[in-house]
């Protein structure tokens, strides 16, 4: 039970462990900043998105319905840690898919289900 490698075999254990936790965060952040490149392209790299500081929550279609006539059109919702961006479709010429409409500060914002 008590191996005179023991000690070695824990310490080398232990740092492996501290080795792979390392390189896991070094993934997810490289995750994170590849999903900001891909919305930053999405509007066109019009927006300073691309900072270690924004994480992208959720983003996705939605319908608007307008109250005058009934009629629907597409708009698009990225919700970032920070700000949801409120965005119209563009004409895509050169891969820009999306304009910005409306960026809305979330700080202090509180989300109630319905």
């Amino acid at each position: 039970n008590d191996s005179p490698d023991r000690k070695d075999s824990e310490k080398s254990l232990e740092l492996i462990a501290t080795a792979a936790d390392h390189s896991n965060a070094a993934i997810r952040k490289m995750q994170r900043m590849q999903k900001l490149l891909k919305v930053y392209e999405l509007l066109g790299g019009e927006e300073d998105i691309v900072n270690p500081t924004n994480e992208l929550v959720k983003e996705g279609p939605i319908l608007k319905l307008s109250a005058k006539n009934g009629s629907s059109q597409d708009r698009y919702l990225i919700l970032f840690n920070n700000r949801l961006l409120y965005c119209v479709p563009k004409l895509r010429l050169i891969g820009q898919k999306f304009s910005v409409r409306a960026r809305i500060d979330v700080d202090g914002m509180e989300l109630k289900e319905t």
